[in-house]
């Protein structure tokens, strides 16, 4: 949280969780010897920063560091949320239960990287979070 000033209270999200998959990059970098236990076989699985999760942890960090290094060009607060287990929404549970979560008038702010899209384009989406069905 960047405290800055009297103004809006806007969040930026990033999820951090990794999915059950080796990473074939081949890359230096690449996620290696990281495993979790297969609930279903007992088995260790690599995982790793798949689905563009290593681009939205560091697009999120950027931010952060902009934001933090021009502070005089904005005034409010910006809400880091680092999100855990976003693949299947328990992270997002988790958080608000523990009051982690933006407020319920806060926008929030999410990248997702869209691989059907050229380089260069950017879309964008817009989205309520609640919902009522009847």
């Amino acid at each position: 949280m960047i405290s800055n000033g009297e103004g809006p209270v806007v969040a930026l999200r990033g999820d951090i969780d990794a999915l059950p998959m080796a990473e074939r990059s081949g890359k230096e970098y690449a996620a290696t010897g990281v495993t979790q236990v297969d609930n279903t076989t007992g088995q260790e699985t690599p995982v790793a920063h798949t689905c563009g999760h290593d681009v939205h942890i560091s697009s999120l960090l950027g931010a952060v560091q902009a934001f933090n290094s021009h502070r005089e060009l904005w005034n409010g607060t910006l809400m880091a949320v680092f999100q855990p287990a976003e693949e299947t929404a328990a992270g997002a549970r988790m958080m608000a239960d523990q009051d982690n979560a933006p407020g319920n008038h806060s926008p929030a702010f999410a990248p997702d990287m869209q691989p059907t899209l050229d380089r260069g384009v950017e879309a964008l989406v817009v989205a309520a979070s609640a919902w009522l069905v009847k």
